[in-house]
């Protein structure tokens, strides 16, 4: 949503976020004409950077723009953002995982609003007459700050749900998704049943998906499909797949994805179709044929 607003802005813009990564705005100004001015509002408090939530090297990259300036407001809480006169407001960071772009992804929400609503235009306003210029002075004095942070252990944990996450193009590697389980809750009695390469490979793709321990078998399974369920490749594929998605097809959309992978592409897309049937046997199913997955809604 943001990547096409920006792409079809004409004469300016203004991206207003607490949190701000770097690979995001690199991202948005790529697709921006390069006459488009901005201005970007955002806060810098040591903690919060030490974390990950946010980047100081958005300093460098909107340094580097003509016509882009950034200004800091540590109150803000407010996410806006505006391409000429439509508004975007909801819920999202300007983070890789509040905008989907890394899995599994939060659960945001992002809705348009006229660009002339005088209470949008009035907020952002103030926002721009009230924050102050960011410098390179105070980026390497907040620099300082973190630094010390995390000399002194400090733990990012509480903030994790905008940092790290996988990047969008995962897939998962064991081509057997219904011995997660016992790799999870039994790893000594699993390692000795299962082949050691699939062992491996489910213990890995537990650890990339962050689970928890101590988790029943019900909540288990709610957590894998739930981080399933959020990869950009998984929505993207139900949708080719209510009118039937061919092998061919799969692999294009797995190659088009990019992202290194350990195994030829058509074998991650029969462990990735494993896992969407496993996973979701109400949704997915494999024609008899085994070439065409076929989703159907679930309502209710």
């Amino acid at each position: 949503m943001l990547l096409e607003s920006a792409r079809t802005a004409h004469t300016d813009a203004c991206l207003i976020a607490p949190f701000v990564k770097a690979e995001v705005v690199e991202r948005i100004f790529a697709e921006l004409s390069a006459d488009v001015r901005v201005d970007m509002v955002t806060r810098w408090i040591p903690a919060e950077v030490a974390a990950g939530v946010s980047d100081l090297e958005v300093f460098d990259l909107v340094s580097a723009r003509p016509g882009t300036r950034l200004l800091l407001n540590n109150m803000l809480h407010a996410k806006l953002y505006r391409f000429d006169q439509t508004y975007r407001l909801g819920s999202a960071n300007l983070t890789g995982r509040a905008l989907g772009w890394r899995a599994p992804s939060n659960i945001e929400i992002l809705r348009s609003a006229d660009g002339l609503d005088t209470d949008l235009r009035a907020l952002e306003q103030a926002l721009l007459a009230t924050s102050m210029p960011a410098d390179a002075r105070y980026r390497d004095e907040i620099k300082r700050q973190v630094d010390l942070l995390v000399k002194a252990g400090f733990d990012p944990r509480p903030l994790a749900a905008e940092i790290g996450g996988l990047s969008a193009s995962w897939l998962p590697t064991c081509p057997s998704p219904e011995k997660l389980w016992d790799v999870y809750c039994d790893r000594a009695n699993a390692r000795r049943r299962m082949v050691e390469s699939a062992f491996e490979a489910a213990r890995a793709d537990i650890s990339c998906l962050e689970v928890g321990e101590g988790l029943t078998e019900i909540q288990f399974y709610r957590v894998m499909s739930g981080a399933l369920n959020q990869m950009p490749l998984v929505r993207l594929i139900e949708r080719e797949a209510e009118t039937g998605l061919d092998a061919g097809r799969a692999v294009e959309l797995i190659a088009a994805a990019g992202g290194a992978a350990p195994y030829a592409t058509d074998e991650m897309w029969e462990i990735l179709a494993a896992w969407l049937q496993y996973y979701f046997p109400d949704r997915y199913r494999m024609e008899p044929t085994g070439e065409v997955l076929r989703y159907r809604r679930v309502l209710g």
